[in-house]
């Protein structure tokens, strides 16, 4: 026990947040969920793979089967059998299900505990690198909060669930902190698979090069191949592309697979129309959530954007705009786009800038925030499709 005490004491501030927080959000997220799950088991269960659910029937099955729900299954399905020609599961990109593939194969094939430390790992990981990136320009205070309004947002969970989140956010982290040191083809390399764990990826690279640019010119040297770095993005997102229609044998296109889960693109005065329509017609509170979260977040940043780098903004911007041009018609037409803005840590960043000199504003948006998010997890529990 001392070893460990001791090994607590040697870590830096940015480790012992991020561990906490994965604790906090591990033990009571798992807590409301097995409590919940004893007290009024399941609800309708909906989507595809739902064969995969641990259903042991002992109380210890909880501890997994929680997790379970909708894209993980997915992400389960891939990580155990690959990527098959029709059964559209080229929708969903590769890093995080070959990542637990390997996991699993250290444990013995245990595919839903090697999802679950993933994720658990990723987000010690992105947390710890959030941190640091907001350092570069921030007081420490400032990174804390930032930390602390990302992992308790509303959507917060989707960041330890067996989702891409926490892989998404890593890997953008890591790209802009090579960037920001200086390393554009680590930066390049990590931009790569952000690619590799969602195709919104390729919006960093706009960030990488104008990190590049921006450096270059403060430094009054010229262009060369380094610039290059930025595009490996792009070339992760083809890859993915060719892949899918080479090794694994899908006709259908990345956009005709997307037409089968219902997701189009209109104008962005289309989807907010159609959102506030759903809104007044139905009272759904979710899709209000959805709705306020694009709305809020880019408030924050048209608001703030003259306190982050540009190639922040570079990056969030596009980002932005194309969940305003999203519209899905299954659910709701702004369904997932409070979880798609989880990833957007300028946002957070900016928010964490306002919220500093108001700290009864910031405590107050926390409990609220950490309310929403035990609310939220439990209707996702109970088979309510969020994203």
């Amino acid at each position: 026990m001392s070893r460990v005490a001791h090994a607590w004491r040697q870590l830096g501030a940015e480790w012992k947040l991020a561990l906490t927080l994965l604790l906090s959000l591990r033990i009571g997220l798992g807590l409301i969920g097995f409590l919940s799950m004893q007290l009024q088991p399941g609800g309708a269960m909906q989507g595809d793979w739902l064969n995969l659910i641990v259903q042991s029937g002992k109380p210890w099955s909880y501890v997994l089967s929680v997790w379970q729900r909708w894209d993980s299954l997915w992400y389960q399905e891939i990580a155990t059998n690959g990527y098959q020609a029709g059964n559209r599961s080229v929708h969903f990109e590769p890093l995080y299900p070959f990542l637990s593939h390997i996991v699993s194969l250290v444990l013995g094939g245990q595919v839903v505990i090697a999802q679950l430390l993933v994720s658990s790992s990723a987000f010690v990981l992105a947390m710890v690198l959030l941190y640091r990136v907001v350092r570069l320009d921030a007081t420490p205070a400032v990174a804390r909060l930032t930390v602390i309004l990302t992992a308790l947002f509303p959507m917060g969970f989707f960041l330890v669930a067996p989702y891409t989140e926490s892989v998404y956010l890593l890997m953008t982290l890591a790209a802009i902190w090579f960037s920001r040191q200086g390393r554009p083809w680590m930066a390049g390399l990590a931009g790569f698979g952000v690619g590799l764990a969602r195709w919104v990826g390729v919006f960093i690279a706009f960030a990488l090069a104008v990190e590049y640019v921006q450096q270059r010119r403060e430094g009054k040297r010229w262009l060369d191949l380094g610039l290059l770095s930025a595009g490996m993005p792009v070339l992760a997102v083809l890859a993915m592309m060719i892949y899918s229609q080479v090794v694994v044998g899908e006709r259908l296109s990345e956009f005709n697979v997307n037409d089968y889960w219902g997701i189009h693109s209109v104008p962005p005065w289309q989807s907010l129309g159609d959102s506030w329509a759903f809104i007044t017609s139905t009272g759904s509170v979710t899709e209000l959530v959805n709705l306020a979260c694009l709305i809020g977040f880019t408030a924050l940043l048209l608001g703030g954007i003259r306190r982050i780098p540009w190639s922040y903004t570079a990056y969030a911007a596009p980002y932005l705009f194309l969940l305003f041009c999203r519209e899905s018609a299954v659910g709701s037409p702004l369904i997932g786009v409070a979880r798609y803005a989880l990833v957007l840590f300028p946002c957070f960043i900016i928010a964490a800038l306002w919220l500093k000199e108001r700290l009864w504003t910031a405590a107050t948006w926390l409990v609220l925030s950490v309310a929403f998010q035990a609310i939220l997890f439990l209707s996702w529990l109970h088979w309510v499709y969020l994203a």
